[in-house]
């Protein structure tokens, strides 16, 4: 359609033609409806913007879409609705089950924009794929791309996690008190030494690598309920286990004290062992060898035997039925008990004030000395193998044992060890009527018929055979005795006169024993010859 104007400038007339047509003066946009009343198109037509023209609108079939773009029919767009599992380990290789609308043959899958492997379209809602490797450890898309481009994300719907289980496969118990201090049994592999175990982030307090596939750890305090637990070799990224292990709310399993805490190492000293969460059926370790007589008196408080053991230190462990010892290290202490090899002088008066030395093995600086019954108040330990001593005064001529006693250890006892001579006889003042001689007159010596016992047997001497009876003596009393010659060792008492002699252990030796004595009329000496017979 066209029109005449008439446009007038500067007084002139000009003559303008406008030619009109059905065609908008602008290309319709892409995607708007071709049949609208500006263009005059109906609404079953679609405006073909090349062709300037208005064409028929396209009919689509069941299962296609129009596209208002080209006039087309087209598959749907995929739609992604459900995707499981939803982790897996970075490694890869998880199967995959994608759910949704519109998956095309020959669609693609990709994981955090990475392609998956073995994808298959097994219809138009359902495609399967195995996950790809990955460096990251957290939630990521998944996209499906159909053949012809169209495609869909679902966005944070697949986690890949960090390892688990792949170094620890069990924990035993799988509970420990949130207080903390127990013992647990962790089960796995290439475990070495030096490895480094926390449990919520909190470092273990002890680790002990039994062997590579178990470790015992003692847990640190921690809050209630599930918590990770890492493990780390040297020089190796931590792993990390998730609900492997879990904090209760009770008592823990530990050992506090053991009282006493030293014993003797042939053992038998009964100890109290002081701590927390001990059950009926406990038993008890003193440095990996069984106690005796162990009883569960409470849930705190276990009393028990110890067993021998070697000088030093030793761990005490309380072990609850089914569940890993409870230890404290080096809670108890072995000691060789003390012992006497010798003393010297043997000898000495009545009255005491005898220097004495004691010498043997284990004496410690609070060994108390103990001669006859009488406690030594003024003892000097030299060291562990000597002690000097006065002796205190007897009551009578009489032939004593010394003791030896460590404080909470046995006793070390020699017996017979000091012979006390009778009081020195006063001498008679000028003005006293003397009963006896100011000094006695030497008696004849003479020899005991020879005797004999056998070998490491004993053999006593009583004045029967020290003083034959031709000797005329009147209440004769010993003031000393030893071997001249020989084997053996003798004890010897004052009143009545008293000798024994132990033989030696060889046969067909002899031995001379001498002895002094004295009378209310004479002194003297004896001797006699003892020998040890096979027979």
């Amino acid at each position: 359609m066209a029109a005449v104007g008439a446009l007038i400038i500067g007084g002139a007339i000009l003559l303008l033609r406008v030619v009109t047509s059905s065609s908008p003066s602008e290309p319709a946009p892409v995607g708007s409806p071709s049949a609208t009343p500006a263009f005059g198109c109906a609404d079953d037509q679609w405006f073909d913007s090349e062709a300037e023209s208005c064409v028929a609108r396209a009919t689509c079939e069941a299962g296609l879409v129009y596209d208002d773009r080209t006039n087309t029919c087209a598959l749907p767009a995929p739609t992604v609705t459900e995707v499981s599992p939803g982790s897996g380990p970075p490694k890869g290789g998880t199967e995959l089950t994608v759910l949704g609308i519109g998956f095309q043959l020959g669609a693609t899958l990709t994981v955090n924009g990475i392609p998956a492997t073995d994808v298959t379209v097994a219809d138009s809602s359902t495609i399967t794929a195995r996950t790809p490797e990955s460096a990251v450890f957290y939630p990521v898309d998944i996209a499906v791309t159909n053949p012809d481009g169209q495609s869909d994300v679902l966005d944070n719907v697949f986690t890949y996690e960090e390892p688990q289980v792949e170094r620890i496969s069990e924990i035993v118990p799988d509970t420990g008190s949130a207080e903390g201090g127990e013992a647990v049994i962790v089960k796995g592999r290439d475990f070495v030494a030096g490895v480094v175990m926390s449990f919520n982030g909190r470092p273990a307090t002890q680790v002990e690598v039994l062997n590579p596939t178990t470790i015992r750890v003692v847990i640190p305090a921690g809050p209630i309920g599930p918590v990770p637990v890492n493990v780390r070799n040297p020089g190796e990224d931590a792993i990390t286990v998730r609900g492997a292990f879990a904090y209760v709310d009770r008592a823990p399993r530990i050992v506090e004290s053991v009282k006493p805490s030293r014993g003797p190492v042939g053992g038998d000293t009964r100890i109290t062992i002081l701590g927390s969460g001990f059950q009926a059926g406990a038993t008890v370790d003193i440095g990996g060898t069984p106690a005796r007589q162990v009883d569960v008196v409470s849930s705190t408080r276990i009393t028990a035997r110890t067993p021998a053991g070697d000088v030093g230190t030793a761990d005490v462990a309380v072990r609850n039925p089914d569940v890993p010892a409870a230890i404290l290290p080096d809670a108890f202490t072995y000691v060789q008990a003390p012992a006497i090899t010798g003393v010297s002088p043997k000898r000495g008066p009545q009255e005491g004030g005898t220097q004495v030395t004691i010498t043997g093995t284990g004496f410690t600086d609070e060994a108390v000395v103990t001669i006859g019954d009488v406690t030594v108040t003024d003892a000097r330990i030299i060291d562990e193998t000597t002690i000097r001593i006065v002796t205190p005064p007897a009551a009578e001529p009489i032939i004593v044992a010394i003791t030896v006693t460590n404080p909470g250890e046995p006793t070390a006892t020699l017996r017979r060890a000091f012979t006390y001579r009778p009081a020195a006889v006063e001498e008679p003042t000028a003005s006293a009527t003397p009963t006896r001689p100011a000094a006695l007159p030497r008696c004849a010596s003479f020899r005991v018929p020879g005797l004999s016992t056998a070998p490491g047997s004993g053999l006593v001497l009583t004045d029967a055979d020290l003083f034959p009876a031709s000797r005329d003596l009147a209440r004769p009393t010993l003031v000393d005795a030893g071997l001249a010659q020989g084997g053996g060792s003798i004890t010897w008492q004052p009143r009545p006169p008293r000798i024994e002699w132990t033989a030696p252990a060889d046969t067909a030796t002899s031995s001379v024993i001498t002895y002094a004595y004295e009378s209310s009329s004479c002194r003297g000496v004896g001797t006699g010859t003892v020998t040890v017979s096979a027979g």
